[in-house]
């Protein structure tokens, strides 16, 4: 599967984020800060 690029609304650093990790939460290598990547947009989880 081909990964996609996002940003994260963190730190704003670019992150490239394989599809088999849609719906699940994710870590920015960068901020450590913890996102939901969706299939539309990454969000911050609660």
């Amino acid at each position: 599967m081909a990964d996609q690029i996002i940003q994260c609304p963190f730190c704003q650093g670019q992150l490239s984020i394989s599809e088999e990790l849609i719906g699940r939460e994710v870590q920015c290598p960068l901020c450590q800060q913890i996102l939901m990547q969706t299939a539309d947009y990454p969000r911050s989880c609660p």
